[in-house]
């Protein structure tokens, strides 16, 4: 059987070079909106989600990890460009936080404690391990309840080498 793991890698993958980039280049960093809001994922938590997804599973489900969020102005900050970068607006398509379940999903979500897992339309309800989340729940950058501070952003980009 299959299931899917929903895995957000946006702030490791193209976000951070373009940061990386623009502070090894000198060059003003481009931020399309001052409150855009994206979820973090470090390397090791992406791979400790998919063991959980492939250990729990029964076939159908979607796993979201539990992540904190960053606000764009902290990466901004962690990278020291708080006086080199200019905002350019949001570009067509571009969100201004990312929605992982949407208040549509959250009739079929279950949580447990470090994720949240969407059953399938198919899905025995049983095989399911956790809590039921009441509807009306969305899971947003915007709204998470843990957001990483400045300290905290610098201290994860250290230990991966890109500060």
């Amino acid at each position: 059987m299959l299931s899917d793991t929903e895995m957000f890698l946006e702030v490791g993958a193209r976000l951070l070079l373009i940061f990386i980039n623009s502070k090894k280049l000198g060059s003003k960093l481009t931020v399309t909106d001052e409150n855009m809001t994206r979820f973090w994922l470090t390397l090791e938590e992406a791979i400790n989600m998919v063991v959980v997804a492939l250990e729990e599973m029964s076939g159908g489900e979607l796993y979201v990890p539990k992540i904190p969020s960053i606000r764009i102005l902290d990466l901004v900050e962690a990278f020291d460009m708080k006086d080199n970068y200019v905002v350019t607006g949001i570009r067509p398509g571009e969100k201004l936080h990312e929605e992982m379940i949407s208040l549509e999903e959250s009739r079929r979500c279950w949580e447990s404690d470090n994720y949240y897992i969407l059953q399938n339309h198919d899905t025995n309800k049983s095989s399911v391990k956790g809590k039921r989340l009441l509807q009306n729940f969305s899971y947003s950058s915007g709204t998470n309840q843990h957001f990483l501070n400045v300290k905290d952003i610098k201290a994860q980009l250290s230990a991966a080498g890109m500060l």
